[in-house]
């Protein structure tokens, strides 16, 4: 399958890449991890303004309309930039009300969800021996349990917490502030804001329950790939222009054979990555059945993803790990980015499913 981007497509890379390089140098993002909020809020409000937030919102609630195609395209974009900020979480967020969200819901958030006014961050990473579980209480929920890797839980507006019901696995909104809602954070490797949630009969309207949700997980899925691809990229970018600029032994660094394998391998892993990543995006938006594409870019992207980086930093030496450069940057986001959502597992068994059932894809 060959994928060309149209000219609309590109010229949404093109325009993100340039508003991106202005708004969001490497010391605004080192600025950002040391931000109590976690970004800064005039970035966001420019974000805002672009209609990035509201990319994946239906026309008819504001928002612009467009593919998982299009999102990933813009969150390379931002990986490559290293973006701090919510906006993969109002992506994914955007699919999860899309997938299962009721119309007078959708009618209810997605309007502010697509100006940026209302942020809504996914809470769906359990935290065993403490698994969420929703509780009939009244005319709505209460929930109780542990979730782990919640971005933005101390500024977001609403979270979408998954639970077990009474009837089944279902996702709840938690409006915030909420009582009985303890917010913690966590030291991550990508030094972003994320948080342990720990909900001690939080009030919760819910928003599915018994509902498959596998298409917009697997949505979720393709952007974290998309972003981690996007970090994979600024690595390399910035290895081969050190590589042409180092001078060893009275030559470029660059022009030796070593240095030439390990940037061959490099862009190899990058591309096969970028592909598999855009073929499962595409296959997703075209509705097709995409669980097996989905999983090898996930496998893929979290298998090359440290290495793309830890061949980078190779190359550069001890320049590489200075707070000045920004490679050690993309390297963190790289290794967070391998284990976003889970990893790797459930998708190699996913695969392995295929295997055994002997699918063919023709």
């Amino acid at each position: 399958m060959e994928i060309t981007l149209n000219a609309a497509q590109e010229m949404l890379r093109a325009s993100a890449r340039n508003f991106l390089q202005r708004e969001c140098p490497p010391p605004v993002v080192r600025a950002a991890e040391e931000d109590i909020r976690g970004y800064p809020a005039e970035l966001w409000e420019k974000i805002a303004a672009l209609g990035w937030p509201g990319l994946l919102v239906p026309a008819g609630y504001g928002g612009s309309g467009a593919t998982l195609l299009e999102a990933a395209l813009l969150l390379e974009e931002a990986g490559r930039a290293a973006l701090p900020g919510p906006l993969l979480p109002a992506l994914f967020s955007t699919l999860l009300l899309n997938e299962v969200g009721d119309a007078f819901l959708q009618e209810r958030l997605l309007p502010s969800l697509a100006r940026g006014e209302l942020v809504v961050c996914p809470a769906l990473v359990g935290a065993e021996p403490s698994p969420m579980r929703a509780e009939s209480h009244g005319t709505g929920y209460k929930l109780w349990g542990t979730k782990l890797f919640v971005p933005h839980a101390d500024t977001a507006d609403c979270l979408i917490v998954s639970a077990e019901s009474p009837h089944g696995e279902g996702l709840f909104l938690v409006y915030l502030p909420a009582g009985g809602l303890g917010c913690a954070p966590l030291s991550t490797t990508a030094r972003d804001h994320q948080f342990e949630v720990k909900l001690e009969g939080v009030d919760a309207e819910p928003l599915s329950e018994g509902m498959t949700l596998g298409r917009a997980v697997d949505g979720g899925t393709v952007l974290y790939c998309a972003q981690t691809v996007g970090c994979m990229q600024a690595a390399l970018e910035l290895t081969v222009d050190y590589s042409r600029q180092r001078h060893q032994f009275g030559r470029p660094l660059g022009s030796f054979q070593a240095v030439h394998h390990h940037l061959a391998d490099m862009y190899s892993d990058l591309q096969v990555a970028r592909l598999l990543t855009y073929q499962a995006a595409w296959r997703l938006a075209a509705g097709l059945e995409a669980e097996r594409e989905v999983s090898m870019a996930r496998v893929k992207v979290s298998t090359v993803a440290p290495f793309v980086t830890s061949l980078a930093h190779q190359i550069h030496g001890g320049v590489g790990y200075y707070t000045e450069y920004p490679l050690e940057i993309y390297y963190r986001r790289a290794l967070a980015g391998a284990v976003a959502l889970g990893g790797v597992l459930e998708h190699r068994e996913r695969m392995a499913r295929y295997l055994a059932e002997k699918r063919e894809e023709h």
